[in-house]
């Protein structure tokens, strides 16, 4: 078999902290969700902050809800909930999304419908910039909790056991075509106990996936995942026990799974595995508290996005794949990566793309020394510190397996892939920010003029077309 070698050359940087700005001056409490909302053209902010600061002696009051049109905070909409003035904190939210084009949030807030009182879950009614209810109103904090976003018209309500639109109790309701009812895979055929919880409701090749805290009343075992397929509940091959699941992603026939658990007990990852339906893949070993041990009390992963062919992961913790990377690193399908930023104080991290850039929510108040409050911009682009070793790489014949040819003046250049096509190559000064994105379309050369570019060292981040990516040096 003959090894694939992955060189990443990591520009010297004037400052680090230049590759992190902040969004206008925060909030006066560390937000918690952060969603790119394309129909608004919005970066929306959840968290229990009763004020945004576009300066600090500008403070805006929007409890708990905020949006960044790229200048400025701004108030979301009509308030969600309702605010005395007594106090600096209110009803966190814990996210949004969209489905069929709807704007949805959850949250530990309350308001007012005609003469009830609904909780936790709103949708945003666009003419009039009002949260409202579902189609009934959601009574309790002890019961549904949230809802859960999918790509099909029909999504799940969750929580611990509650009852909706005067339905049975249930941990999981349906909520399809303005109808809400019990689900019945868990109402009728799941031998739960009264104290269930669950959290993600997720179908994958067929059957369905859920997560949480869960008892089999038949057998007396307490799980965090089970699958549903043609009638019948069983244990995730591999992952059998509890553990709590913080996020599932589905991406390209794969289930990601991100939360608080460990191999040492038990689990196919550390904090972090992927599950192709029969096998899971421990992707590089995950994340640690220590280059030796990944457990930790606080060590975990908590969001998960796909963003240019790469796995983005946040949470808390301090290394990937054996390398120091403080609460954010990359899975490129061979190796993990780090932004080598240093959070303070170290916190849970959450995360989006906004406009094709990294946007990060969570409790720190400076990155690399630099004053940030809660909410920062990446401006690195494609650039990481360091890499770990590459692993489970197949064998190609490659030798070598991307090039570079410079032009007769030093401005253009070839980039050559030997085994395969280039589906992007994207180019990054010395402070990593992309200054040109050559094609997106599959080739095995790409031509890149940078004769108009000032003189100096670039880095070409080169996608392949099985989704691995490799950072070449390019001197102008």
């Amino acid at each position: 078999m003959r090894a694939i070698l992955v060189f990443v050359f990591a520009a010297p940087l004037c400052s680090h902290a230049q590759l992190w700005e902040g969004l206008g001056s925060g909030f006066n409490e560390y937000p918690i969700s952060i969603y790119a909302d394309e129909v608004s053209d919005r970066l929306l902010a959840g968290g229990p902050f009763v004020y945004a600061h576009n300066e600090p002696a500008d403070s805006l009051v929007v409890l708990g809800m905020a949006a960044w049109d790229g200048e400025e905070w701004d108030s979301l909409s009509t308030r969600v909930q309702s605010w005395s003035g007594e106090f600096w904190i209110c009803g966190q939210t814990y996210w949004f999304f969209r489905n069929q084009n709807t704007l949805y949030a959850c949250g530990a807030w309350l308001f007012e419908v005609g003469d009830t009182v609904n909780s936790s879950i709103a949708r945003l009614n666009e003419n009039d910039q009002r949260w409202e209810a579902l189609e009934c109103v959601n009574p309790d904090f002890g019961g549904m909790s949230t809802l859960i976003p999918t790509e099909a018209d029909t999504m799940f309500l969750t929580g611990y056991r509650g009852s909706m639109c005067e339905e049975p109790l249930s941990c999981v309701y349906t909520y399809a075509a303005g109808e809400i009812e019990p689900w019945s895979p868990y109402l009728n055929d799941w031998p739960g106990a009264p104290g269930d919880y669950v959290g993600y409701v997720v179908p994958f090749q067929g059957s369905y996936y859920m997560s949480g805290l869960f008892t089999n009343t038949q057998t007396g075992e307490y799980y965090g995942l089970q699958r549903y397929t043609a009638g019948v509940w069983e244990p995730v091959p591999g992952f059998e026990g509890y553990a709590p699941i913080r996020e599932i992603l589905v991406h390209e026939n794969r289930l990601y799974i991100a939360g608080f658990f460990f191999e040492a007990q038990g689990a196919p990852g550390n904090g972090v595995a992927a599950f192709d339906g029969s096998t899971w893949d421990r992707l590089g070993g995950g994340i640690g508290a220590t280059q030796d041990n990944p457990v930790g009390n606080t060590t975990m992963v908590n969001d998960l996005l796909f963003h240019e062919h790469e796995l983005y992961v946040s949470g808390r913790f301090e290394y990937a794949g054996g390398i120091a990377a403080q609460n954010i690193a990359r899975w490129n399908g061979v190796q993990w990566c780090s932004f080598g930023s240093v959070f303070e104080p170290p916190n849970y991290l959450k995360m989006d793309v906004w406009h094709d850039d990294l946007y990060v929510v969570g409790g720190f108040d400076a990155i690399d020394g630099e004053p940030i409050n809660g909410i920062a911009h990446w401006l690195g682009g494609s650039y990481v510190a360091a890499c770990g070793d590459a692993i489970g790489v197949a064998e190609v014949d490659a030798t070598p397996m991307v090039s570079l040819q410079y032009g007769a003046d030093r401005g253009v250049f070839e980039i050559v892939c030997s085994v395969q096509e280039l589906i992007q190559v994207t180019i990054h000064d010395a402070m990593g920010r992309a200054t040109l994105s050559v094609t997106r379309t599959p080739s095995r050369a790409v031509s890149v003029d940078l004769s108009g570019n000032a003189p100096g060292m670039y880095l070409a981040r080169c996608t392949l077309q099985d989704g691995r990516s490799i950072t070449l040096r390019l001197v102008r």
